[in-house]
């Protein structure tokens, strides 16, 4: 049972985080990521019109709405530490609408309030309805903290206010780096994007929010998959041999009872099957064991490590037939293990196994 639970842990667990990471569309804004459908990234912004582009969304019955992105680098004092450099996003329209989550409070949507990243907050220790000061292009800024998140992007090194914060001390400050847009059907979206790199293709470059997950997390699945495959191969043969070994012990151990066995008319095959099916039913009972503890208790055991990415809880994605399916290749390698170990009984007459 213990064998077959952390062999099937070890695989379940590898298996869904590998799932997470290629269904990563489903559960990105728990990643620290928008949930748009189509991003807009501005290349050229001698020959963009930020204007015109407005014109062209809200003239495309497609689209459902829009906002836009950019990136500051904010300075945020730490008393007796150095202080925090992290980058700071600045929306022009709404984060929920976006897709932006947060772990604990809401989104800032006015020019007093800010999110701030689950790292920023233990670094500062501050919470939801603390003053935190930033500065942002050399201003001072005293904002209240209505929000924490977790990120992986920046290992949630970061934040989240409105453009009305930059425009309290730049009046003419307007957002214009990257859009987020959403479409009323998201299954127009690769058009929608052909549509728009076509027409200003001198100025900006289109993509679909798909696409650009893709670009970051099929590496990631690439890294992972040889790594996680090799470890769970080695998890099945050693629980194969160490099974094999502990059987093959015990076989001999009850060679004389199984001695009388065959001698009052069981079989060989009898036998053998006797004592396979009691490890069949004990390692069904550790794969289904290791299930919940692939699932439930290793994320917990890794928090301390993936704090430090940003992150309090993994976004999992459990493809349960996937998952159970994977955790019974431990009961198979139970099974085979077990049932090779006793061929020593239909090599052997009763006769020996009696004397034995």
């Amino acid at each position: 049972m213990a064998l077959t639970s952390i062999t099937s842990a070890i695989l379940v667990f590898s298996v869904v985080i590998l799932n997470s990471f290629t269904s990563i569309k489903e559960t990105s804004p728990s990643w620290g990521y928008d949930a748009s459908h189509v991003v807009v990234t501005v290349s050229n912004k001698e020959t963009f019109t930020k204007q015109q582009f407005e014109d062209f969304l809200m003239a495309d019955e497609r689209v459902k709405d829009h906002a836009w992105l950019d990136q500051f680098t904010g300075v945020l004092p730490n008393d007796s530490h150095p202080p925090l450099n992290i980058n700071v996003n600045v929306i022009e329209g709404s984060f929920d609408a976006a897709g932006y989550v947060t772990l604990s409070g809401r989104n800032p949507n006015s020019k007093n309030e800010i999110a701030i990243g689950l790292n920023v907050a233990r670094a500062l220790n501050k919470n939801i309805g603390d003053i935190v000061e930033v500065y942002l292009e050399g201003k001072p800024h005293f904002l209240i903290v209505t929000g924490i998140y977790q990120s992986i992007a920046n290992m949630s090194n970061s934040a989240r206010i409105t453009a009305d914060v930059i425009k309290v001390n730049n009046t003419t400050y307007t957002t214009s780096e990257v859009s987020m847009i959403n479409l009323l059907d998201e299954t127009v979206a690769t058009p929608f994007v052909e549509d728009v790199n076509t027409h200003f293709k001198s100025s900006v470059s289109a993509v679909t929010q798909q696409l650009l997950l893709d670009a970051v997390f099929k590496e990631v699945v690439a890294v992972l998959v040889i790594p996680l495959s090799i470890v769970g191969i080695l998890f099945i043969i050693v629980t194969c041999i160490i099974i094999f070994s502990v059987s093959r012990i015990n076989v001999r151990k009850e060679s004389s009872t199984y001695g009388i066995y065959k001698s009052i008319g069981m079989t060989s095959t009898n036998i053998r099957w006797s004592i396979t099916i009691g490890i069949l039913i004990l390692s069904i009972m550790g794969a289904l064991a290791g299930i919940f503890i692939g699932i439930k208790l290793i994320p917990l055991a890794l928090q301390s490590i993936i704090l430090d990415y940003g992150l309090r809880e993994l976004p999992l994605i459990i493809n349960w037939p996937t998952s159970i399916g994977i955790s019974f290749v431990s009961v198979i390698a139970a099974i085979f293990g077990g049932w090779i170990s006793t061929n020593v009984i239909a090599k052997t007459s009763p006769r020996i196994l009696i004397v034995e």
